[in-house]
């Protein structure tokens, strides 16, 4: 992949998202890990070239008022899921790439993965 956007809140396996970027990759973290650092694998980063960026979409005060006001008026996402398997990735990437999908498409990491 080329890039990576992680919206999970908590710790990940990230030497599993790293090894799935292609050289020059970019893996962008959008949400916040129990942790207050990551442990990125150095040698793939190094070797791939590979970016780890992130960013807050904004303060909490404005996410609880955002989220208030989608409760409020039942406003709900639009995802389509598939499971985080090359059959999952390539269905997704399908849809993404032909511009079929509907807003959000969302890969799950399976349940059985020890994070």
């Amino acid at each position: 992949m080329d890039y990576i956007l992680n919206t999970h809140v908590g710790d990940l396996p990230w030497d599993i998202f790293v090894n799935l970027l292609m050289t020059n990759g970019t893996l962008i973290n959008l949400g916040i890990a129990a942790k207050p650092s990551m442990e990125i694998p150095y040698m793939p980063a190094l070797f791939n070239q590979l970016k780890v960026v992130g960013s807050l979409v904004a303060s909490r005060h404005v996410v609880n008022k955002m989220f208030e006001f989608a409760a409020r008026h039942n406003i709900k996402p639009e995802v389509e899921e598939y499971d985080m398997t090359v059959k999952g990735c390539r269905e997704g990437f399908k849809r993404v790439t032909e511009q079929q999908a509907r807003y959000r498409v969302v890969l799950n990491v399976p349940r059985n993965l020890a994070l």
